[in-house]
């Protein structure tokens, strides 16, 4: 009876020794690092021309040049994408912290087959707002007008030069920069800080 106890005891504890092992829970994956080296926020993603690189996954924070430090940060994460209306999107959540109150929302981005981006907002007609071989006069946003293809801006630590510069009509004339393999750098009121491409 002994030797029937000892010869079915040491199977069943390397059974459960096994179990054990393949149920252990795997370790998480590690979150990939920010792409945030001054290279990379400054020349873009080598090779990438375009103005407003989309992928799940990357994102985009500005600081505001009116804020209070830490405080009013503007956050563009593109999460994932979806079927509207007959058309794929980019799904953009948003984060304003403009002025201290956070604001969560989201946008709709498409880029056609000629590589121009299109944003629309759910429920809204979309806007082409960034085009793919820009015109200077051309009509963006509906009312923006591209009026420069060439542009250069020194923001922070960056130079960025060959950027695609937009005007928005107001008497506060609001400018926007578009720096190819990166995106917005810059507005009247946002300056990238970190790029996750």
């Amino acid at each position: 009876m002994h030797n029937l106890i000892t010869k079915l005891t040491i199977p069943v504890c390397i059974g459960i020794t096994l179990f054990s092992i393949s149920c252990k829970k795997d370790s998480p994956t590690p979150t990939p690092a920010a792409t945030t080296s001054v290279d990379t926020i400054c020349d873009g993603i080598p090779g990438n021309s375009k103005y407003f690189p989309l992928a799940i996954g990357n994102k985009w924070k500005y600081g505001r040049t009116y804020s209070v430090p830490g405080n009013d940060d503007y956050i563009e994460e593109i999460t994932g994408d979806t079927v509207y209306e007959g058309q794929t999107y980019f799904i953009a959540h948003v984060t304003d912290a403009a002025f201290g109150q956070n604001i969560d929302y989201e946008k709709l981005y498409r880029e056609d087959s000629n590589g121009d981006v299109y944003e629309r907002r759910w429920g809204q007609p979309e806007n082409l707002i960034v085009p793919a071989n820009p015109v200077v006069g051309q009509n963006v946003w509906s009312d923006y007008e591209v009026v420069d293809i060439n542009a250069s801006i020194t923001t922070g630590e960056c130079t960025y030069t060959g950027c695609l510069k937009i005007m928005e009509p107001s008497f506060l004339q609001v400018y926007f920069y578009y720096k190819p393999g990166v995106g917005m750098v810059e507005s009247s009121d946002n300056t990238l800080e970190e790029v996750w491409l």
